[in-house]
């Protein structure tokens, strides 16, 4: 047999047998690729699935730490029958200390903008309070140290605006409206 010939009969069946273990190849190799793509979606989605009510929670108690901070609910909370302003006053940091190192773990699942809206109310409900309890001194009685701090909350916007991020980003994770729409 020819060299020329035996070349010919090889390659006549050699090339349609690449031919065919190549297109299975791309075929698997596409499937596969597929079948990676889906699996990173189902995983993605599970996880969203888990994390938007965990960023919704977080948002609600967020919310609801920026309430308890309003500095005249923290006097009716607290309370002042028989306290002195020392006395009220250290029950107002202490409690604004514990609700907020009790909700410390929020910041995972909020904007940093929110978080950061977030301490810079507490700050400011602490200089508040702060601010009336030096006026009023230490020695006052309670009740004093509560009608100051009444007087001082009357035109806080932090706490509301700070309030308002948070609903803003919640609107943003959920496609939800503050209003129905009356058309």
């Amino acid at each position: 047999m020819d060299f020329a010939v035996f070349v010919t009969e090889f390659l006549k069946y050699t090339v349609p047998a690449l031919a065919v273990v190549g297109g299975v190849w791309l075929v698997l190799e596409r499937q596969r690729s597929r079948d990676e793509q889906q699996m990173r979606w189902q995983h993605r989605t599970k996880v969203l699935d888990q994390y938007i009510p965990l960023q919704i929670s977080a948002y609600e108690r967020a919310i609801l730490f920026l309430e308890r901070l309003h500095p005249g609910m923290l006097v009716l909370r607290i309370g002042t029958a028989g306290k002195n302003a020392d006395l009220l006053y250290a029950e107002m940091v202490a409690a604004i200390r514990d609700e907020y190192e009790h909700n410390l773990v929020q910041q995972l699942y909020v904007t940093p903008a929110a978080w950061a809206a977030l301490v810079q109310a507490r700050e400011e409900v602490m200089a508040l309070i702060h601010t009336a309890y030096r006026e009023t001194g230490g020695e006052a009685e309670a009740l004093a140290l509560g009608k100051k701090i009444f007087e001082k909350s009357q035109d806080i916007q932090y706490l509301q605006n700070a309030i308002a991020m948070f609903k803003s980003d919640v609107a943003q994770v959920l496609p939800i409206s503050a209003a129905p729409n009356t058309k």
